[in-house]
């Protein structure tokens, strides 16, 4: 596959390819076989919640609903 991406360019210049954290774009192999090729890995920071708008929206519904759960819980059967 990364032979596949460096035949796609037609000039010898360095390829950035942004990557997410997996494991196997660390492996050795992985990373010999990019540098052959002039190819520069480019890691995505590692998965944390505060770096994903999504999270934090879900976040903010959970702690939001949650009020009103105990605000119902407190005022007893009614």
């Amino acid at each position: 596959m990364l032979a596949d991406i460096r035949g796609a360019v037609k000039d010898d210049d360095v390829i950035y390819l942004f990557l997410d954290n997996a494991s196997y774009h660390k492996n050795i192999e992985v990373k010999e076989e990019m540098q052959k090729l002039n190819i520069e890995p480019i890691l995505n920071v590692a998965y944390h919640f505060k770096y994903n708008p999504c999270e934090r929206l879900w976040g903010q519904y959970k702690q939001h609903y949650r009020a009103i759960l105990l605000a119902k819980m407190l005022e007893g059967p009614g």
